[in-house]
């Protein structure tokens, strides 16, 4: 065991044995505040009763002439020799008048506001140096800060046996009253070092500390028999000298550091003058009320046990700040404080004048003054903590209102992922469907050129979605439409249908929609500006052949094809890796549920979702393929294009006719990529040809003479003109068109297309074999 663990666990056992013995004494003896002194003719007399004592409530008075303590002549008491006051004691005879009475103290409950108060200071100053002693260990000044804690709760521990005039319980209270502003000192000159360049010598800090070292062996002098009450008013007041000294060397370091840094309006000057108003808010009720008019007049102008209350004000605020890392918000925080104050003045006043008319009408104006302090405080208090109770209650008080602010948060940060409209669905719409209570909704984006893209979730009529924004027929309708983004080139919209509640949207709900069309806004326009940028970069891709271009455009293409070819390799990968295996358990399980069902109509229910399953099955390995043809390493070009004309043939409503002619060695010859480049070209075609011609007819023809291979397409569809402008618009199909010639061309290819509206499309592609391939 190292040496600073000894001393931990000696210094925890001095603690254990403090506290034993100041509960002992405290528990013991009743706290009867009786002060004597004694007249010319050298008899004892009570010349005070201190308050919240018992002293009072026994029977005593002021200017009783006491005869006896415990049989003993006055003098003889340990209490009365060395302070002047009556405590520890059993019984007391006292001389009132010519009538000589006795008092027996055990008889009496102790007063409990002094022991109360100092086990609850206690407690909360232990916990807050614990709290910053495990949580701040690495910072020197919060460690002191943890010192000035302990010694507080040192004093707290000490009082009550202090009260009492227990010798050992006094001595440390009057050393640790002493130490408590040189250690609130030296914590602002290392709290300062360390945020600032500020530097401040503390080399005569150990002078003051042996000082009171030197004190403190003194107080031990009192367990003497010689000692007495002078020697101990000569202690007594040295600790208070010490103390308003400690009080006057920490305002002198604020008021160098306020002269230092007024000019700036940094936060470290904000913390000076809050640490300035904390301060004093803490040392001078002690030192104004209490210790200098005891100096000067032998007198207190308030309560000491109150007063020293405040002492915990700095410490405790500093310490919470810290911990919470909440310290640059000091101000605002006692700005809060203020004005919460200000705002009770008016309230509280009222609740006292109404009290003192209704039932108390012969209240003294002592009492008002308490009664209008106390509620002036505690709504202080309820009306700081109202928004900190509300915030943390919200969800149980206001539901609805927390539930609309998670789905804000949500939402709010998952824009941040979205790369394109469709994803718009799933990380929007859906939340606003479920949120609102609504039947169904939709994004709608209108281009300039009057096309529209409408993404939908929920039970929403697209067709008559679309109708209604071409004829402009909102009247009388389900659907309610609010502008999201209006635009040069695009205006957008949300529709939403009607609530399945039946009602209108509350102001909250209208709140929380407001918000979230803001954000769609800004997320619209970037996807927007994404999508135009890639329209961008495809056409820049397909403007050159590579003859004629350097080589940061053939590098500029391969590395666009690149990164498509991975992403749609991952997506096919997770599709597969994650939704299909999925899917394949969960058939597993229902085959297995089938078996042992013997009702038949649920046998052919669950047969039914066995089947749906299967097709959706099917179209994910379809989509996965197309994602990523696997099948082009396994069986080659021509029988995975083969694969895909007979898998497109099946699901659609148009005939594709493929031919192969020439020599297929010589296209199955070619490099992967070249193959891969040409699969996605025929790919797109037929993608295009599903989406957009409507037509009845697909011919392909793959074709291998002489040193090419020459690609063939036509439709019998509605067609378009292909030098026409709307065809490179933004949300139209322009892009994969460019993405065609741009493999075309990455394979030093040529790329002609002819066109007539009404009239089909037809598409010729040749490609050479021998020339090498951008690689």
């Amino acid at each position: 065991m190292n040496s600073k663990k000894k001393w931990m666990i000696l210094f925890f056992i001095g603690i254990i044995f403090l506290q034993f013995w100041c509960l002992r004494v405290a528990y013991r003896y009743p706290y009867l505040g009786i002060i004597v002194d004694q007249n010319p003719k050298q008899e004892w007399v009570i010349t005070q009763l201190e308050r919240v004592s018992i002293g009072s409530k026994i029977g005593f008075k002021p200017d009783d002439k006491i005869l006896s303590v415990d049989g003993k002549r006055p003098e003889e008491h340990l209490t009365v020799k060395k302070y002047y006051s009556i405590e520890q004691a059993d019984v007391i005879t006292v001389l009132r008048g010519d009538k000589e009475l006795t008092f027996t103290t055990r008889d009496h409950a102790t007063s409990m506001t002094v022991d109360i108060l100092s086990l609850l200071g206690e407690i909360i100053a232990f916990v807050f140096a614990f709290l910053i002693y495990s949580r701040l260990s690495k910072s020197r000044s919060a460690l002191m800060l943890s010192a000035v804690f302990l010694n507080i709760g040192l004093i707290f521990m000490c009082l009550g046996a202090s009260t009492r005039t227990d010798i050992l319980a006094k001595g440390m209270t009057t050393s640790l009253v002493a130490c408590l502003p040189f250690l609130f000192l030296q914590f602002l000159i290392m709290f300062f070092q360390e945020r600032s360049n500020f530097i401040f010598s503390t080399r005569y800090m150990k002078y003051v500390y042996a000082a009171i070292g030197f004190s403190s062996l003194l107080q031990l002098s009192m367990f003497f028999p010689e000692a007495n009450f002078k020697f101990y008013k000569i202690i007594y007041y040295g600790t208070m000298s010490f103390f308003i000294a400690g009080f006057i060397m920490n305002i002198y370091l604020l008021a160098h550091l306020y002269k230092k840094y007024r000019k700036s309006n940094d936060y470290l000057f904000t913390i000076i003058k809050t640490i300035i108003f904390c301060l004093g808010l803490s040392f001078c009720p002690l030192a104004f009320l209490n210790f200098i008019p005891r100096i000067l007049f032998q007198t207190e102008l308030a309560f000491s046990y109150y007063s020293g209350w405040f002492i915990l004000f700095f410490p405790v605020t500093f310490g919470y700040l810290i911990m919470s890392k909440q310290l640059y918000d000091l101000d605002i925080i006692l700005r809060r404080v203020f004005y919460t104050a200000v705002i009770s003045v008016l309230p509280s006043a009222v609740l006292v004048a109404v009290n003192y008319f209704i039932f108390q009408k012969d209240a003294t104006l002592k009492h008002m003054v308490i009664s209008f302090t106390t509620t002036m405080v505690v709504l202080t208090f309820v009306t700081y903590s109202l928004e900190y109770f509300a915030t943390r209650l919200e969800k149980i008080m206001f539901p609805r209102k927390y539930y609309l602010q998670q789905a804000l948060k949500k939402i709010a940060s998952a824009l941040g992922s979205i790369t394109n409209f469709r994803e718009l669905r799933d990380i929007v719409l859906v939340d606003i469907v479920d949120i609102l209570q609504v039947y169904g909704g939709a994004i709608v984006i209108q281009y300039a050129s009057g096309t529209l893209e409408i993404i939908s979730e929920g039970n929403i009529d697209e067709q008559d979605v679309k109708r209604r924004f071409l004829t402009g027929d909102w009247f009388d309708s389900e659907y309610t439409r609010t502008l999201i983004k209006g635009h040069e080139e695009y205006v957008s919209y949300l529709v939403m249908a009607k609530k399945k509640t039946n009602t209108f949207m509350n102001r909250e709900e209208t709140q929380w929609l407001s918000l979230i069309i803001s954000y769609l806004s800004v997320s619209l326009e970037n996807l927007y500006l994404i999508r135009k940028l890639n329209m961008k970069l495809l056409e820049l891709a397909s403007e050159l052949p590579n003859q004629e271009g350097s080589e940061e455009y053939v590098w500029f293409r391969k590395t666009m094809f690149d990164l498509q070819e991975k992403e749609r390799t991952r997506i096919a990968t997770d599709l597969h890796d994650t939704t299909m295996q999925d899917i394949f358990f969960v058939q597993r399980k229902l085959k297995n549920l089938q078996k042992q069902m013997l009702n038949p109509d649920e046998h052919r229910q669950l047969k039914d979702i066995l089947n749906h399953l299967e097709l959706i099955n099917m179209n994910l390995r379809q989509c996965c393929f197309e994602l990523n043809p696997y099948l082009l390493k396994n069986i080659g070009l021509v029988r995975a294009l083969q694969n895909l004309v007979d898998t497109e043939s099946s699901l659609g409503d148009y005939e594709i006719q493929f031919v192969t002619e020439g020599k297929t060695t010589a296209m199955e010859n070619l490099d992967y990529e070249a193959k891969r480049h040409i699969f996605r070209v025929i790919q797109e075609l037929i993608t295009n040809a599903k989406k957009h011609s409507q037509a009845s007819r697909l011919f392909i023809r793959l074709v291998a003479s002489g040193n090419e291979v020459t690609i063939h397409y036509e439709d019998d569809g509605i067609g378009f003109k292909p030098n026409s402008s709307s065809g490179k618009t933004v949300g139209r199909s322009g892009m994969g068109l460019e993405q065609m010639k741009g493999r075309v061309l990455h394979l030093n290819g040529q790329f002609t297309m002819e066109s007539m509206t009404g009239k089909g499309v037809e598409v010729r592609i040749q490609i050479p074999i021998k020339e090498g391939i951008p690689t």
